[in-house]
């Protein structure tokens, strides 16, 4: 992945000055520092500083935000951004119990549905909030899924390259079992994604990226469906994003 991604950037390793590593891991796999097998692609990368970086679901991002930030900072000209994850080796007990780790409240505790329990709770209750109550729910996660799956085989990096089409994700079958209803195998993620490679040169600064999550009182929890924490994300990352339009300007 880090030759691919020095390689269509057209640069030497040479030229890299950090490198960051998204990974959530959690116990999924024995090793814990992997930032450091980048430097193996290439013995100009010998004492390159090497950080990964750790995020849950958001790993891959928060990764590519440091990266941004170096530059921005003037601490690096060309960064490397990568990322790694391993769980087809490990037992679905390991699995669940490591997403689970990303969760506050089922840290430490065992369930039959995981993250995905956590996920059918919020469709329940986006139905019940925007839905028709024909119970058409299933369909229209039906449709995304296959439409999600149909994109995937023009994604060279993309889990699962097969269209499986709109009446096989929208039936339940042996080969797609309901996992936590309504979503069925089909409406989920076999595994956490990483980050694509990518290579920031300062001359051409990647998008600003900026997180903003709600503090939540002891005992408090949000409703599911609400997202104020993706809400202050997105006007944040607007705000930073218009800074960085007028700097520009400025600078011409």
């Amino acid at each position: 992945m880090a030759t691919e991604a020095i390689s269509n950037a057209r640069i030497e390793p040479g030229q890299i000055d950090e490198i960051y590593l998204g990974q959530f891991n959690s116990g999924m796999m024995p090793l814990a520092f992997p930032s450091s097998l980048a430097l193996q692609v290439s013995d100009q990368l010998a004492n390159v500083a090497a950080t990964r970086v750790e995020n849950a679901c958001a790993s891959g991002s928060a990764a590519f935000q440091q990266g941004t930030k170096s530059l921005l900072a003037g601490t690096a000209k060309t960064v490397l951004v990568i990322g790694a994850e391993k769980m087809t080796h490990a037992g679905a007990d390991v699995v669940g119990a490591a997403l689970l780790g990303a969760d506050y409240d089922m840290a430490g505790q065992t369930s039959t549905t995981g993250f995905t329990g956590l996920f059918a709770d919020v469709a329940k209750h986006y139905e019940k909030r925007y839905g028709r109550g024909d119970g058409q729910l299933g369909d229209v996660l039906g449709s995304i899924a296959a439409k999600n799956h149909r994109n995937g085989v023009d994604n060279p990096y993309a889990q699962l390259r097969k269209d499986l089409g709109e009446e096989f994700c929208r039936t339940v079958s042996d080969k797609n079992p309901m996992v936590a209803d309504p979503l069925r195998r089909t409406d989920c993620s076999p595994c956490p994604t990483a980050p694509p490679p990518s290579y920031s040169p300062s001359h051409q600064p990647a998008g600003h990226c900026a997180g903003a999550a709600r503090r939540l009182r002891p005992g408090e929890r949000l409703l599911p469906g609400r997202t104020p924490g993706s809400n202050g994300f997105r006007r944040h990352a607007h705000v930073l994003a218009a800074r960085a339009r007028d700097g520009r300007r400025r600078t011409c």
